[in-house]
């Protein structure tokens, strides 16, 4: 599974102001082919949305600008068998 990687900053910064210093990845095992739809639950400020990745196809939306809330992503056709 996926790990978060170490934020930058210090502990007189705000956590708003805190940044990731890399990509956070993790891996899912898809079970059955078919066409599977993307929900992202973030949260953030401009000028630093977050984009996902899905079995290596970029989704075309941006997340993380604003209140924590889900919004709808793209739909991905993955193949069965543990990977995506």
């Amino acid at each position: 599974m996926g790990a978060f990687p170490p934020a930058r900053g210090s502990s007189t910064t705000t956590p708003s102001t805190w940044e990731l210093s890399t990509d956070v990845a993790t891996k899912i095992p898809v079970k059955e082919s078919g066409v599977y739809h993307l929900f992202v639950r973030s949260i953030g400020t401009p000028p630093v949305p977050s984009t996902s990745r899905i079995g290596g196809k970029e989704d075309s939306g941006t997340y993380g600008q604003g209140k924590l809330a889900w919004q709808r992503g793209g739909d991905f056709a993955l193949k069965g068998g543990g990977g995506g």
